[in-house]
């Protein structure tokens, strides 16, 4: 169970993660929507992004999807991770990024799901105004099973080959045919 905060470090729900994998079950469960916490707006360690940003700075943020991925990069050393806490990427939470910084690295799961809303929020960070490049994860992989696996200098190495909207979105379409 991991406790979400808001920009201003207040606990407005909470979310889960299954600790092994298993079909009948969701990875990521997020907490009811309420008056205080609407997953839409939100964007889980935002309250990070602030704090850093406050003291030395964001140059980019690397948008991930769930906790686990965020916690791994933060003890990594990437410390400007934050988590849609799913693949709903929305608009209000793209507006919300451009406020800390417009450079956005999304780095979502290697599996079709992930790509698929890769796709999503590409379009929805670009339609924002914020210059997005792509982490192109293993098939399979998400951000956390990479530090687990490679650790920081392969995640680092990811980062460093990251590619561009269009030529995501060209890689997308030659791998569909």
């Amino acid at each position: 169970i991991f406790p979400i905060l808001n920009n201003l470090g207040d606990v407005v729900s909470f979310g889960g993660r299954v600790l092994a994998a298993n079909p009948e079950f969701a990875k990521y469960r997020n907490g009811s929507q309420t008056f205080i916490f609407d997953k839409s707006r939100n964007i889980y360690a935002v309250n990070l992004l602030k704090k850093k940003k406050q003291t030395s700075g964001l140059s980019y943020i690397i948008m991930t999807e769930g906790y686990m991925d965020v916690i791994s990069l933060h003890k990594a050393g990437f410390d400007m991770a934050v988590a849609s806490m799913g693949t709903s990427l929305t608009a209000t939470q793209a507006k919300l990024l451009k406020n800390y910084c417009e450079r956005i690295y999304i780095s979502y799961d290697g599996d079709g799901a992930g790509q698929k809303a890769t796709l999503r929020g590409l379009d929805i960070l670009s339609e924002a105004g914020l210059n997005v490049k792509v982490v192109q994860l293993p098939e399979g992989l998400d951000p956390d099973d990479v530090i687990k696996k490679q650790g920081a200098q392969g995640y680092q190495k990811l980062l460093d080959e990251a590619v561009t909207l269009p030529a995501f979105k060209i890689e997308t379409l030659k791998n569909s045919y």
